[in-house]
């Protein structure tokens, strides 16, 4: 069953404050990041993705180049660390250009467009624009670069997205707020994080064999770190837009507080301890795949780890999230927080892949 309604939950004029987030992971940054950002910066001028200075001050506040250097600061081919750069600075922009404007109708067009382009590069799908042109750009260096099985990876990964997007989209249109695994089911594709990781594995200039990439504990692992990237993102989002109304919100806090009817801060608990649950959980299946990985499998879960922290110390200082205020400085936990619940129904199984209890 759906829940429906036009209003917040009650507790949310009160001033918001970030909790402290558990991730036991050092930073890290790639050191070629200054120059990554350099070389996007010339694609993105040569490419005309920008009208004007505004709009390309916007772009490079995105900090891109930064986020994708924390994920993957061990990377040793330059050239597949700037297809990972420029397709985030793409993907900003795209997201820039509609956020909030797109019908669930227009959305199907465009997702359907996106995705002829990327299995058939010169297509022209997307019409005759800087867009367009840059897109092409982008999928032209990722075949001439990976096999073709992370190219599919790639372009499946890309269509979850695009999915979870529309199921978004079509839940606001009809004002419909999810219920909490209906939301965590399309979170963990609206977050971006399979197409994501599939360019960290990219990235790495290691190829993952299918067997292993998507065995139930390495899919439990990239659930889990997407999920707690997401819940993050959502408290990073609700610190930033919680005093202004919206119809039928998407994001964690809300949903929490209506499936658990409890005011803001107890679903703000509630947020962190699942995601405390899921990092506890990648970290022990993280430790159980090293003992037997091979060096692409060993790299690609230590990119994992990165991407929880680099999403945290990214989000910090991100215009989207920080806006134009002073950001929060980020609090820290010493352990995971325990609240007693087990976990939804929707992602429970992942225990069951290290035979411990989501409590």
């Amino acid at each position: 069953m759906h829940e429906s309604s036009l209003k917040e939950p009650a507790g949310n004029e009160a001033a918001f404050e970030l909790p402290a987030f558990y991730c036991p992971v050092e930073p890290a940054i790639h050191p070629r990041a200054a120059a990554l950002e350099a070389q996007a910066l010339t694609w993105i001028d040569s490419m005309g993705l920008c009208a004007g200075p505004e709009e390309r001050d916007r772009m490079l506040g995105s900090n891109a180049a930064e986020a994708v250097c924390r994920i993957s600061p061990h990377a040793e081919n330059e050239d597949l660390l700037l297809i990972s750069v420029l397709w985030h600075y793409w993907g900003f922009s795209i997201d820039e250009q509609h956020e909030g404007t797109l019908r669930s109708v227009d959305l199907i067009d465009l997702a359907a467009r996106l995705m002829g382009c990327l299995e058939a590069p010169g297509s022209r799908l997307l019409g005759d624009n800087p867009h367009a042109y840059a897109l092409e750009d982008i999928v032209r260096r990722i075949a001439q670069a990976c096999p073709v099985t992370q190219v599919h990876r790639f372009e499946n990964g890309l269509r979850r997205w695009l999915l979870g997007v529309l199921w978004e989209t079509a839940n606001r249109e009809r004002k419909i707020i999810p219920t909490l695994d209906e939301f965590l089911v399309q979170r963990l594709s609206t977050s971006g994080g399979a197409p994501v990781f599939a360019l960290t594995e990219i990235v790495n200039g290691m190829e993952l064999d299918g067997h292993v990439v998507d065995s139930p504990r390495v899919r439990t692992a990239v659930e889990a770190v997407t999920l707690v990237t997401s819940l993050d993102n959502d408290l990073y989002s609700y610190a930033k837009e919680h005093h202004v109304a919206h119809e039928a919100a998407q994001d964690a806090v809300t949903v929490m507080a209506r499936h658990y009817r409890c005011d803001i801060p107890r679903a703000v608990d509630h947020v962190v301890a699942l995601r405390d649950q899921a990092m506890e959980l990648f970290l022990r299946l993280r430790r159980s795949l090293l003992d037997h990985a091979e060096p692409a499998l060993a790299r690609f879960l230590d990119d994992l780890g990165h991407a929880i922290r680099a999403n945290i110390d990214w989000s910090a200082t991100a215009p989207r999230y920080v806006g134009t205020g002073a950001p929060q400085p980020v609090r820290w936990a010493p352990g995971p927080t325990v609240n007693g619940i087990a976990a939804p129904a929707s992602i429970a199984w992942w225990w069951s892949q290290d035979g411990t209890s989501p409590l």
